[in-house]
């Protein structure tokens, strides 16, 4: 046996692992995907005015940073309430009384931008990892 038999396990084990992981990371993605679709469909388009900007800890890689995050106000059925939107900038871009195109929903108190990748772009994720993991498994095999 040389060196690679010792270092590196079988072949068939990496495929199984591969397969695990693929199928690992679309459930995720199947999971997100419905849990955002859920959300997408009780919330509202909202142009929300800026009522307050906080200057707090926001997760970012390992850690987190520093960062301002802009609470809105949004029509609800019992008035209005102040909702804080699930984005942020290092910078201090966001003003009081700006608007700010959202999609809200009141009842669960959960705003995000009103772009693609707020809405969708962490299943978008999942999904392209589960592809290559896939991809890695099915690929064509030299003789």
């Amino acid at each position: 046996m040389g060196l690679k038999e010792h270092i590196w396990p079988s072949e068939r084990l990496t495929m199984a692992v591969t397969v695990f992981l693929g199928l690992v990371t679309f459930c995720a993605g199947s999971y997100v995907l419905i849990t955002q679709m859920v959300f997408v469909l009780r919330a509202s388009e909202q142009n929300g005015n800026i009522v307050e900007v906080r200057h707090e800890q926001v997760p970012r890689g390992r850690g987190s940073v520093l960062a301002y995050v802009p609470v809105v106000q949004v029509p609800s059925e019992n008035g209005f309430v102040t909702i804080p939107v699930d984005t942020f900038n290092e910078e201090p871009i966001y003003k009081v009384g700006q608007q700010l195109s959202t999609l809200c929903d009141s009842a669960s108190l959960k705003c995000v931008p009103n772009t693609f990748l707020a809405k969708w772009g962490d299943a978008a994720v999942l999904f392209f990892q589960s592809f290559v993991f896939f991809l890695f498994v099915f690929k064509p095999r030299h003789l």
